[in-house]
């Protein structure tokens, strides 16, 4: 298959095109933002700015940018071209042993880890311990073979680590905590005048509650009559028992 190319770009357009160009900038013959070769080259090569940054300078569309490259053949850098360069040697901040870094890191920050236990004893996750070669006590690396450690249970556990997750709750989980304070509080006494359960908020349990002057219902205290509050239900049922269920007065008995 036949291909056409831009007659100003080179770029492949397609067979209905009649002028022969691919847009209006190339049949037009000049771009509408006129950057010159000197100022492209300086600010793409020297100053190695990226072709959005040039383009907002200019204030214009990157398409342009890279069109004036084209024009004046300057060579297109590769994506992330200026970062592919050689590692360098630094230390970790917790452990000092050395890493391989990128120089552009540097720019970035002044601390550098080996692994992932040494970037979270970095970012204060373990409390303020000695930094760099001042802290020779240090075992860095998750599980690793030469530093291994073990739990009293007798699991491999890691380095910084005191107890496995079972031993844990034994030795820092309920009564066996520094922190435990007797665990939940009773919601339940008992009454002051009968000795029965009831809830702390409330004074007395519900019978004994609504006895005497404390029931809604109390008028003056003569309910009963001529009879005092030793006439009760265990007095009624001997007396019933002593008469056999039957009435005095009538002889009727107790259906």
């Amino acid at each position: 298959m036949k291909k056409y190319y831009c007659k100003k770009c080179g770029d492949t357009i397609t067979e209905q095109s009649k002028s022969g160009f691919c847009r209006k900038y190339c049949r037009l013959g000049k771009s509408k933002f006129n950057i010159s070769k000197k100022d492209l080259y300086r600010l793409y090569i020297k100053e190695k700015k990226t072709t959005r940054a040039i383009a907002k300078i200019y204030c214009c569309s990157t398409i342009i940018i890279h069109r004036n490259l084209k024009e004046y053949n300057i060579t297109v850098r590769i994506p992330a071209e200026y970062l592919r360069k050689e590692k360098i040697l630094v230390h970790c901040t917790i452990c000092y042993k050395e890493i391989k870094v990128y120089p552009y890191r540097l720019k970035e920050t002044q601390h550098f880890y080996c692994c992932k236990q040494c970037k979270s004893l970095g970012h204060g996750i373990y409390g303020n311990i000695p930094l760099g070669a001042q802290n020779k006590s240090f075992k860095h690396g998750a599980y690793s073979k030469t530093n291994i450690n073990h739990c009293e249970c007798g699991k491999t556990i890691s380095p910084l680590a005191i107890y496995c997750r079972d031993c844990l709750f034994k030795h820092c989980i309920g009564p066996a905590s520094p922190a435990w304070k007797g665990g939940p509080k009773s919601r339940y006494d008992n009454c002051p005048d009968c000795g029965k359960q009831k809830m702390k908020a409330a004074t007395r349990c519900a019978s004994c509650a609504k006895q005497g002057t404390r029931n809604p219902s109390y008028l003056h205290g003569n309910g009963y009559g001529h009879y005092s509050s030793e006439f009760n239900k265990p007095l009624k049922q001997k007396i019933r028992t002593r008469d056999k269920y039957t009435c005095q007065c009538c002889g009727i008995t107790e259906i």
